[in-house]
């Protein structure tokens, strides 16, 4: 199971949107999809997929180390209305309760989420972890927990000083040694319209050497829309631009997983056969057998679930 955990430090950047239409995506291309809900303010679970977690089954009981009777991912997850995407949904009190038992108990409890994946890791092909907007034990333990980090931002002065601090938080859990492998596979450039802001923002993020998709999501009041049928928008409205930019942003996503897959296995240093064996492997096929980084993708007969 490849986990990419998703957030930015400022709020209001489509962040959550976002996870849920990349994994509805995900799912369409044929993959067996987990989407967490980290955030406690519970939107993905209650608004963007309509679902509200059974009592004592949630998120936060999975990770609340007082509890002595602590449950299994398992017994929490539910099924959506979307085909192949599973959720491990959010109850405030109970994540809020949880986080701070991880910050009183810093190596355990930056660890939990990583540990309580990994007993789902032959379940599922991808996983998505939706974070709050703030830098804290919940965001650190998913990112210890993922293989990659995906930063989604507005291209706006505001979330680019957001975007900044994620990604030092991202290179801070890499070099403390507690998920060295792990890397920022994205920048998703959300509610994007061409201007000379979003230039200026662009020219930032390439003098950083931030890896910036080339998709970039188009401003849309569609998928807010669809988030008050508690749906993303890339199942209700599946033609509209903003639900094909989705779709191209998780193949995307996919394809840069099996870039770095292709050049590890071909050990090939001619950059023509990379590309070529490259072409090869669709997206869903790459993320099936995308190798080990803190996590397996799991191939199932060569064919997706």
């Amino acid at each position: 199971m490849l986990i990419v955990t998703v957030g930015n430090e400022k709020g209001g950047a489509g962040k959550t949107t976002s996870v849920a239409n990349l994994a509805a995506s995900a799912a369409g291309l044929g993959l067996h999809v987990l989407a967490v809900d980290a955030d406690p303010q519970g939107q993905l679970s209650n608004h963007t997929l309509g679902i509200t977690a059974e009592p004592g089954k949630s998120l936060g009981e999975v990770l609340d180390l007082t509890r002595s009777d602590r449950i299994g991912v398992r017994d929490a997850i539910v099924e959506t209305n979307v085909p192949g995407l599973s959720l491990l949904p959010c109850e405030r009190e109970s994540l809020d309760r949880a986080e701070g038992e991880m910050t009183r108990n810093s190596l355990e409890g930056l660890t939990v989420l990583r540990d309580a994946l990994r007993t789902v890791d032959e379940e599922y092909d991808l996983c998505l972890i939706d974070t709050p907007p703030r830098l804290l034990a919940l965001t650190t333990g998913a990112l210890v927990a993922a293989d990659m980090a995906l930063l989604v931002m507005r291209p706006t002065t505001l979330h680019f000083a957001g975007g900044d601090a994620f990604i030092a938080k991202v290179r801070k859990v890499a070099a403390s040694g507690m998920n060295p492998n792990l890397e920022l596979v994205g920048v998703l450039f959300n509610q994007a319209e061409p201007g000379e802001e979003t230039t200026i923002i662009e020219g930032l993020a390439e003098g950083e050497s931030w890896p910036v998709l080339n998709t970039r999501i188009p401003d849309s009041k569609l998928a807010s829309k669809a988030n008050l049928r508690n749906e993303p928008v890339v199942i209700s409205d599946p033609n509209r631009a903003v639900s094909r930019a989705y779709r191209a942003a998780i193949e995307e996503i996919l394809e840069r997983t099996m870039d770095d897959d292709a050049s590890a296995s071909t050990g090939s240093s001619d950059p023509v056969d990379d590309i070529n064996h490259v072409a090869d492997i669709t997206p869903a096929q790459a993320a099936q057998t995308r190798g080990q980084r803190g996590g397996q993708l799991i191939a199932r007969n060569g064919t997706a679930r």
